[in-house]
Formats: structure tokens, C-alpha cells, sequence
């Protein structure tokens, strides 16, 4: 699975940052920064892993806690990676759902209504010229 795929990102994002810094000392990278620059340094540095791999560098604990948020069993630590992964992959399978129709403010629909009005008075004089041409033969 890739990795710039929006389910990745969005379980990442459900491990603290105190998780991901604890991901990247295992790395051996630098930790400081903020949630999201730590998460992008993660995705940098297991870049071409697989999602499996990514998650098995976080601790037991940190997935054990994403596990119940998600709803996805826990046990050994190797079962949590597989369930998360695959709770990733099914996400990402999954076709966003429709978006509401949004709703039209009332400026467009001040210009719908300006410009139905301007085809009114269009047809009315077309109306009008007609019928005067028609007294005057």
C-alpha cells in the first residue's frame, strides 16, 4: 500500500505525540517539533515500508490504546499491527461518502433571482414590440 494514502495518515494521527517522538528515537531521529511535523518525519524516514512495518515500530501500549479507539482486538503485539493494518487497508478501500449538497447563500440566489428578473423584462419587451409591429400593419 502506498504510502501517501489518506488512511495511513489518518491513523497515525490517532497515536499521541508522545508516541510518535518515541518512534523516532527509536529511529534515531530527532524528535522535537510538533504532532504533525513528527508524524511527516516518520512517513520520511519508512518510506517505502509497508503500513505493517510502520506500525510495528510503535509500542505495544501505543497501539494497544489506537486498538480500542478503533474498536480492533488487541492481544500480542504482532495481532495489533495486522488488525490496525488492516483496518488501514479497508479504510482506503472504502469510497468517501457524498458530500451534502452545500447550501446556496443568499447572494447567489440574489443573482439567480437579478437575472431571472432580467430575462422577464427581455421577454416583455419582445412581447411588447411584437404586438405594437402587429397594430401598426
Amino acid at each position: 500500500m502506498p504510502l501517501d494514502a489518506m488512511p495511513l495518515k489518518e491513523l497515525l494521527e490517532r497515536f499521541r505525540s508522545e508516541d510518535t517522538a518515541h518512534t523516532l528515537r527509536a529511529l534515531g531521529l530527532a524528535t522535537s517539533g510538533t504532532k504533525s511535523q513528527r508524524m511527516t518525519h516518520v512517513l520520511a524516514a519508512t518510506e517505502g515500508r509497508t503500513v505493517s512495518d510502520i506500525l510495528a515500530l510503535f509500542r505495544t501500549e501505543d497501539l494497544h490504546r489506537v486498538c480500542v479507539q478503533l474498536g480492533v482486538d488487541t492481544g500480542p503485539h504482532g495481532d495489533m499491527v495486522e488488525g490496525l493494518a488492516q483496518e488501514a487497508e479497508t479504510k482506503e478501500g472504502q469510497s468517501a461518502p457524498d458530500a451534502p449538497e452545500p447550501e446556496i447563500g443568499w447572494p447567489y440566489r440574489l443573482r439567480r433571482l437579478w437575472i431571472v428578473a432580467g430575462i422577464a423584462v427581455l421577454i416583455y419587451r419582445g412581447y411588447r414590440a411584437i404586438r405594437r409591429s402587429r397594430r401598426n400593419t
